[in-house]
């Protein structure tokens, strides 16, 4: 049976993503990924109801959506990883990404240059 073009790109990225986060494992990537889904989709879902809850519709300007999502919705998303990651037995992953992911935070608001 032969591989198609979509499945070898697949197989790149699988193999990029295990390199770039330190995995040595297919099974944990899998368990990553899984985590980053149902975080997503209960962001997702979350954001739904504190829109409504504040009265926020598709008339609300953009500027207060934005807000809401900065102020609110990334930590809480945040919070969900390490909840979600904890849970699937990944908190230490999650951890040192959210950190990463501050660090380069802290690093653009100080007007440093992040170097990789």
């Amino acid at each position: 049976m032969e591989s198609s073009p979509h499945s070898s790109r697949l197989v790149t990225v699988w193999h990029k993503l295990k390199t770039k986060w330190h995995i040595k494992s297919n099974f944990q990537l899998a368990i990553i990924l899984v985590v980053f889904t149902l975080t997503g989709f209960t962001a997702a879902y979350l954001k739904t109801i504190i829109f409504q809850w504040m009265g926020m519709s598709g008339n609300t300007p953009v500027w207060q959506r934005t807000l809401i999502l900065l102020l609110l919705l990334i930590p809480l998303y945040k919070a969900l990883l390490i909840i979600y990651g904890t849970i699937f037995g990944q908190f230490r992953f999650f951890k040192n990404f959210i950190l990463k992911f501050l660090l380069s935070i802290w690093r653009l608001v100080s007007f440093q240059t992040i170097s990789k």
